[in-house]
């Protein structure tokens, strides 16, 4: 009897019961592109570019409103951005993404499984990401040189003893010539560097990179200790 009603239903639907199949490749590019919509200013104005479906994954790109402008009040557009599904969710991608995840999926998405390209596209993205690491490294160890801090050759690390000199001596607040705290900040600054290159100068000279950036971590503590004592010794806010 309940096969009998469900098929009467089914009948009486006709071609709507069609419409409404789930995990069709239909489907879940309007759930994909649905997801996006959601998260932008208007989600009527999302363009969209090059929207398929492979193998359970939708791709393609697309174009949106959201916040932005100094105070992030104003409208502006994303500019064109290539996405993927992975495990459902709509996700960015680009040259600074995962190549063996995020890159390789949306590139099998994008060029239908054809296994070359996929190689070609992680590969380019591989070499993108090994070309701007090197650059990173290097402008922090210039940073590092010209700012007469000592480098352990961690660029991650040696970028977040960086920005410990810069606030623990609040230098950044310095309001120019005119600011009767700006020479105490200096100073500040230069009992942080003397105190960092004092603790780091500690180290045995065939010391490990490892033991480089543990040591890195103490004379970051120990300068900004140092440091902060002498602003407050000097009022400076």
């Amino acid at each position: 009897m309940k096969s009998a009603i469900a098929a009467t239903l089914v009948a009486s639907l006709g071609l709507a019961a069609c419409e409404y199949v789930p995990f069709t490749p239909q489907n879940r590019i309007e759930a994909a592109k649905a997801k996006i919509a959601i998260q932008t200013v208007n989600p009527m104005t999302v363009q969209w570019s090059d929207v398929k479906e492979h193998r359970g994954q939708v791709c393609g790109v697309f174009n949106a409103q959201e916040k932005g402008g100094s105070y992030g009040t104003e409208t502006v557009w994303s500019g064109p951005l290539s996405f993927v599904t992975l495990d459902g969710e709509p996700t960015v991608v680009s040259n600074d993404s995962d190549c063996e995840t995020a890159v390789r999926q949306w590139s099998q998405c994008h060029n239908a499984g054809d296994e070359a390209k996929v190689a070609q596209d992680v590969q380019a993205c591989k070499a993108f990401q090994v070309e701007q690491k090197a650059m990173y490294d290097d402008q922090v160890a210039d940073r590092m040189r010209s700012t007469g801090i000592t480098a352990t050759g961690d660029a991650e690390r040696d970028q977040a003893s960086w920005d410990a000199y810069y606030k623990a001596a609040r230098i950044a607040a310095s309001g120019g010539y005119d600011d009767p705290h700006s020479r105490f900040r200096w100073a500040a600054g230069d009992k942080w560097k003397a105190e960092y290159n004092r603790v780091m100068r500690l180290l045995p000279r065939e010391a490990t990179d490892a033991q480089k950036v543990a040591q890195a971590i103490q004379a970051e503590r120990a300068a900004t200790t140092l440091s902060e004592a002498y602003l407050r010794e000097s009022d400076v806010p």
